[in-house]
């Protein structure tokens, strides 16, 4: 199997992680994840994915994000203005 078909695997593996089946002290913190900016962004990519142990679930300052996309077109920004005007 290819470097790009196990980076493949790994980040179809990883989509579906369940995040309470994970142990906090395991997660990458984001902060400490340092990535090459002098290379192409195809390549900083693959690096980040290499270096993380799950690239859809990390710490931000110690609190524990877990990143999904939707394929409904909306983007973040809108949804988070809905949740702020629903909210307020």
């Amino acid at each position: 199997m290819s470097k790009y078909e196990l980076l493949k695997k790994k980040v179809e593996e990883c989509k579906y992680a369940n995040i309470d089946d994970i142990n906090p002290t395991e997660i990458d913190e984001i902060n400490e994840i340092k990535i090459d900016t002098n290379i192409s962004s195809a390549d900083r990519i693959v690096n980040f994915i290499n270096k993380v142990k799950n690239p859809y679930i990390f710490k931000v300052n110690d609190t524990i994000v877990k990143m999904t996309y939707s394929s409904n077109n909306i983007q973040a920004m809108d949804c988070i203005k809905k949740i702020i005007i629903k909210n307020t």
